[in-house]
């Protein structure tokens, strides 16, 4: 055809214009499913690396919350309402502190033991927090007076620890020590629309002051001040074992890096705990003891479900170990 139109597209077209308007069929045979292959699995039967890597361009295109609000409302429109935002929860247990008071409410309906009702939770809420009476809040200034701060940090950290004080002598429950350590900074910010009362008062620039509490101690703090020389064999003995960790095992421990930290990381922890005889040698330290703390530090960060009231004997065991 394109032969005979001397291959000139003018003559092509006007010759076979109404030939390339037209439509026709093309007879053809059905086809059939190729067995070959392995069957493809249905997401929920997939393993949780499959699911990592069919989800993972998902969450790297979608931000969490829209992928959150897409799965709640999928179970909604499925009737599935009161286990929406469970089983959302099951897989964010950080996010119940930001639930809505009706997200909260369907969320107890399916398990009320474990779910507290809500008025409780805010009348607890509001214990966390010194007297209303001794809080000082303008338009330009927060504060609360620092001797009843510390009085309610004091008493909140007696309430939590309430099981461990009753196990101290009397003597020690007498003479408690609360340390703390506080700080103050800084920041400029971009100024709100906002009127103050004051017209000379402004929010272009912040500076706070902090206390936060650090440890809680029982009786008499014993603690050895140490003298020059004491210090100078602590330096000398850590230098040592450094020394021995980096020629024998090829790692560096507790040595500053540049710019930010210390070179403890997690591979070398998990070098250290993984041969724990040689790094007992060279550090004087029961390799039992090493041992223990690596399953003990493995047990707390698995994420698994775990018999309380063994692992409490496990590591009740563990103190006495010797050093």
């Amino acid at each position: 055809m394109w032969s005979s139109s001397s291959r000139t597209h003018e003559i092509f077209i006007k010759k076979h214009g109404p030939w390339l308007q037209g439509s026709f069929q093309i007879p053809g045979t059905p086809s059939t499913p190729s067995s070959a292959g392995r069957p493809r699995k249905s997401f929920v039967d997939c393993s949780e690396r499959s699911k990592r890597r069919k989800t993972e361009q998902l969450r790297k295109d979608v931000e969490p919350e829209a992928i959150v609000f897409a799965a709640e409302t999928c179970l909604t429109t499925s009737g599935k309402r009161s286990a929406a935002t469970c089983k959302i929860l099951k897989h964010l247990p950080n996010e119940r502190e930001s639930l809505t008071k009706s997200q909260y409410e369907i969320v107890r309906t399916s398990d009320k033991k474990q779910w507290h009702c809500y008025s409780i939770l805010v009348q607890e809420k509001k214990t966390c927090y010194p007297n209303p009476d001794l809080f000082t809040v303008t338009n330009s200034l927060a504060e609360v007076h620092l001797q009843s701060l510390l009085n309610h940090t004091a008493e909140r950290l007696v309430l939590y620890l309430e099981e461990v004080i009753k196990t101290r002598t009397e003597s020690g429950r007498k003479i408690m020590k609360l340390s703390t350590k506080w700080g103050c900074d800084g920041s400029q910010q971009t100024q709100f629309n906002q009127k103050f009362v004051d017209d000379s008062k402004s929010d272009a620039s912040i500076f706070q002051c902090s206390m936060v509490p650090l440890h809680l101690t029982c009786g008499v703090n014993k603690k050895k001040r140490l003298n020059e020389d004491e210090k100078r064999l602590i330096s000398d003995r850590k230098k040592k074992i450094q020394d021995e960790l980096k020629s024998k095992m090829g790692i560096l421990v507790d040595i500053p890096k540049v710019g930010f930290g210390k070179t403890n990381n997690g591979n070398t922890r998990r070098r250290f705990f993984n041969d724990p005889e040689t790094y007992a040698d060279i550090t004087g330290v029961d390799f039992r003891l090493i041992a223990r703390m690596k399953i003990i530090l493995e047990v707390i960060s698995s994420g698994h479900k775990i018999d309380v009231e063994k692992f409490r004997q496990y590591t009740l065991d563990t103190d006495y170990v010797e050093l």
